[in-house]
């Protein structure tokens, strides 16, 4: 029991440090898709750098979103537990009359989908 746990604790670690990975070589562009739970998605939203991944939990998939706007800062994290038909949003805001920026995160059955939000956040 002792080895099961430590080996969870390692893989965690793991995929931490693989996600710092991804934040410092995120993409240009955000690339919409499914993603498998414990597999990080990567987009850039105007100069910050998102990793999305998901891990399925009794009450729900439960999606953490890292988001640094630079390789020299902190990153910023929050946690959502999703159920099926649910989404979470995250914006990073532009100037005084430009719409932010957005990626949507939806629970679709038992699938996470990561696509940039199309609709209007402004209102």
């Amino acid at each position: 029991m002792r080895t099961s746990s430590r080996t969870s604790c390692i893989g965690r670690i793991i995929t931490g440090i693989g996600m710092l990975a991804v934040i410092a070589g995120a993409p240009a562009t955000v690339m919409a898709g499914e993603i498998a739970p414990r597999h990080a998605h990567s987009a850039d939203l105007g100069g910050v750098s998102v990793v999305t991944y998901y891990t399925t939990e009794v009450n729900g998939y439960r999606v953490v979103v890292t988001a640094a706007p630079g390789s020299d800062t902190l990153p910023i994290r929050f946690a959502a537990t999703l159920l099926p038909g649910q989404r979470s949003v995250v914006t990073v805001p532009r100037g005084l009359d430009e719409a932010p920026l957005a990626l949507e995160i939806a629970r679709l059955g038992d699938r996470v989908v990561v696509e940039k939000a199309e609709h209007d956040l402004m209102n």
